[in-house]
């Protein structure tokens, strides 16, 4: 699970965003497949995490700030998630 309000190392070649995350996807049965990030700029980043789904489950509807690279598929932004989230206050 995320840091909260620490300070992190710098990652090499990786960019920082903070947001709100939120599910984005779900199978035929309702369960989560995929989150977003929606950021204070109305812009939309579908996350994949190095560490797995399940580790940002329990952050959903928070804030925090994710430190990863951005790639642009299909007309969608990814973000490869690089380090573990950090929950944001507020």
């Amino acid at each position: 699970m995320g840091r909260q309000n620490g300070k992190r190392p710098p990652v090499a070649g990786a960019v920082t965003i903070q947001g709100l995350l939120v599910p984005d996807r779900w199978d035929a049965e309702g369960v989560i497949t995929g989150v977003a990030l929606l950021t204070g700029d109305e812009e939309k980043y579908l996350v994949q995490p190095d560490s797995g789904l399940e580790s940002l489950l329990p952050l959903l509807r928070s804030r925090v700030e994710l430190v990863g690279t951005v790639q642009l598929r299909q007309g969608e932004k990814i973000f490869f998630a690089r380090t573990p989230p950090l929950l944001l206050s507020g």
